[in-house]
């Protein structure tokens, strides 16, 4: 058996780690390190990280039901994309 501090001392620690510490944390976790980031946005994700390798992810049901929940509520306006802009002279030609 591996002996390993217990999850509520590891989430204990994180605040009281240096900044180093806690980048190594993060590669070990994570694939790539974010762009731009506070030290307690660190704190935080490496703290959900660490309880989610411990007690589990939510359930694929759980995801789905937030996602159905935020399309629906969602008040972010969904765009068209892109317009397309024909330069003077473009045949168009159907299909």
């Amino acid at each position: 058996m591996k002996n390993s501090p217990t999850l509520a001392a590891q989430l204990a620690a994180l605040p009281q780690l240096p900044q180093d510490r806690l980048w190594a944390l993060w590669d070990e976790h994570f694939p790539r390190r974010p762009k731009r980031v506070h030290r307690r946005y660190l704190e935080a994700r490496l703290a959900y990280r660490l309880q989610e390798i411990a007690l589990g992810g939510l359930p694929p049901a759980a995801k789905a039901h937030l996602a159905d929940c935020g399309e629906q509520h969602s008040r972010i306006k969904v765009g068209r994309g892109p317009e397309v802009r024909m330069m003077p002279g473009t045949t168009l030609i159907r299909e």
